[in-house]
């Protein structure tokens, strides 16, 4: 793993981490974004509550609305969950290419603090910020 220096050390990728991300770096100060995963990118709003509860709902009362046999309800079933997944990825990459646009790095890993300037990594490397 290679050391980098940041100015800012932000952990987690949710509305709050992105938002501070994006501001920092707009300023010109270095930015390291840390998240565990890259299927949470943009919090828990766009990966499991509000976006992907309401894309559901609103395919459960299309396929409401058109009835149908258990067939033909199991198929927009399938097809309600294959829309979340792909709206879920894609507000995914433009939160990620939002970031990243505004010159943070964004690092996949856990992170945890120690003290005031010391955070420690998943392979329990320390690096100074």
């Amino acid at each position: 793993m290679q050391n980098a220096t940041y100015q800012n050390l932000i952990i987690g990728f949710g509305k709050a981490g992105k938002t501070l991300a994006g501001f920092l770096a707009k300023r010109g100060e270095s930015v390291a974004l840390v998240e565990r995963s890259k299927e949470r990118y943009g919090g828990t709003c766009i990966n499991v509550a509000c976006i992907p509860s309401k894309s559901l709902e609103y395919s459960a009362r299309l396929s409401a609305a058109a009835g149908g046999d258990f067939a033909a309800k199991a198929e927009r079933y399938r097809a309600a969950i294959a829309e979340k997944r792909r709206l879920t990825k894609m507000l995914r990459k433009k939160n990620y290419a939002k970031v990243t646009g505004a010159g943070a790095v964004v690092i996949d890993g856990e992170a945890s603090f120690v003290d005031a300037h010391t955070k420690i990594g998943r392979a329990s490397c320390r690096e100074r910020v």
